[in-house]
């Protein structure tokens, strides 16, 4: 890979820490091309903190292809939407910190991503129940430090994933019908919901 020795890298469990994803999805990213990386001479991975920060600040992961022109425009979708609502809406997040702020915009990319790979049929479905749990519970311990209620919680996600549902009925036509995919992602945004719970349940 060039300009090694001009990068700055990261090892994998300060790069996941930063983004607050799990293993799989980062390496995943790598994979794709998402954020760069090599492996070190004794088989360990590094990523460019120049690609994890840029995904934090802007809230993005950049991605070629079909796949990323589809996931940025349900983003922008689920943003207008919010924009359209705001005022209507109790705003959770108003009292976050910057870097708490960046964390959900993460994960909430998180949650887009989770839906177009799985109408892609881009990754195996246990796969992306691992991680539908794992960003469940990453909300969950967000939310919950932050001070907000379980119900509050539950019911901005509930707000996020009917964004997410008007969404991707707008989506270019696929082969499987619009009732399957959306029971399909249902059920993996059941899991994020359990998952929410089961991290406040941890807090007490």
């Amino acid at each position: 890979m060039p300009r090694l020795a001009e990068e700055k890298w990261l090892s994998l469990g300060d790069a996941k820490s930063i983004l607050g994803v799990n293993e799989t999805t980062l390496r995943g990213w790598a994979d794709g091309g998402r954020v760069r990386s090599f492996r070190t001479p004794g088989g360990h991975r590094r990523f460019s903190k120049e690609d994890i920060e840029q995904l934090v600040s802007e809230g993005q992961r950049a991605s070629p292809g079909r796949g990323a022109v589809s996931q940025e425009a349900t983003v922008e979708r689920i943003r207008r939407r919010f924009h359209r609502n705001k005022g209507q809406t109790y705003d959770w997040t108003a009292h976050f910190d910057e870097e708490t702020k960046n964390r959900m915009r993460v994960l909430g990319r998180l949650l887009v991503n989770l839906a177009t790979d799985y109408v892609s049929q881009k990754r195996k479905k246990t796969e992306l129940a691992e991680e539908a749990r794992y960003i469940g519970l990453e909300y969950g311990r967000l939310l919950s430090s932050a001070k907000v209620s379980l119900k509050d919680a539950l019911s901005a996600f509930v707000y996020f994933r009917n964004s997410l549902h008007e969404a991707m009925t707008k989506q270019p036509a696929t082969s499987q019908n619009i009732g399957e995919i959306l029971s399909g992602i249902a059920s993996l945004e059941d899991a994020v919901l359990l998952a929410i719970s089961e991290a406040y349940e941890r807090r007490g």
